[in-house]
């Protein structure tokens, strides 16, 4: 019986460690954030996955290298917004959506990337996760949109066999904000410079992170309960 209980505590804290640990390279995950000017879509995607991603659209290794240091928790780095489509691409009636602003991230085993929109357009959008086409390893993840309260209005799987999906964002359009003009979609470059998000934004979590614990959790209760039922039949 001692054997069993040893046993089963060993596999139960590798278990728990394992999936405290478990930050995939090709995991990924996308989300589009409704907000009171505009809209913002977000790809988090593990670090060997985001590299690729990045060096597939144009960047030099050196320069997704640079893109991907970790600079702290609320550095965000800008990348040309041109590159935004080749990780997430919205268009409407065919026509492919320019963002604001590209940024991305990272703690060192993900990377957000968050494409800003200036405005929210009437009727359905669609969304790509181009970066399924990008890297053959990608794996499949959780795309939710979010409303201006964060609550979730649809959830769906971005997959290599079902990539793009459509989302209604409002019933009216919205105008842009004045002054502001999209920007053009050039060459894919990199910014060479971090910037702090604004004050009423905070840093994307990371959804490997928190899957991770959860799963974590679930599978420390479990053991707790087998050790626990063995204990009484001694």
């Amino acid at each position: 019986m001692k054997l069993i209980v040893r046993f089963m505590c060993f596999v139960g804290l590798a278990m728990f460690a394992a999936a405290v640990q478990a930050h995939g390279p090709y995991d990924s995950s996308a989300q589009l954030r409704i907000l009171d000017a505009g809209f913002e879509t977000v790809a988090v995607l593990g670090m060997e996955g985001a590299k690729q991603a990045l060096i597939k659209g144009g960047l030099s290794e050196a320069q997704a290298d640079t893109a991907l240091t970790v600079r702290g928790p609320s550095s965000r780095f800008n990348v040309s917004p041109g590159l935004a489509p080749q990780f997430l691409e919205v268009s409407r009636a065919g026509k492919a959506l320019v963002p604001r602003s590209f940024t991305v991230i990272t703690d060192g085993l993900e990377a957000s990337f968050t494409a800003s929109y200036v405005q929210v357009p009437a009727g359905a959008i669609a969304v790509r996760a181009r970066y399924l086409d990008a890297v053959e390893s990608m794996k499949p993840g959780a795309f939710t949109v979010l409303d201006e309260n964060s609550n979730i209005k649809s959830q769906s799987v971005f997959a290599r066999s079902s990539p793009k999906t459509s989302v209604t964002l409002m019933d009216q359009p919205q105008t842009e904000q004045a002054g502001s003009v999209p920007t053009p979609v050039g060459a894919p470059s990199v910014k060479l410079h971090a910037t702090n998000p604004p004050a009423n934004t905070s840093p994307v979590s990371l959804s490997s992170s928190s899957r991770s614990w959860g799963l974590a959790l679930v599978v420390f209760g479990v053991f707790a309960l087998a050790v626990g039922v063995l204990m009484r039949r001694r």
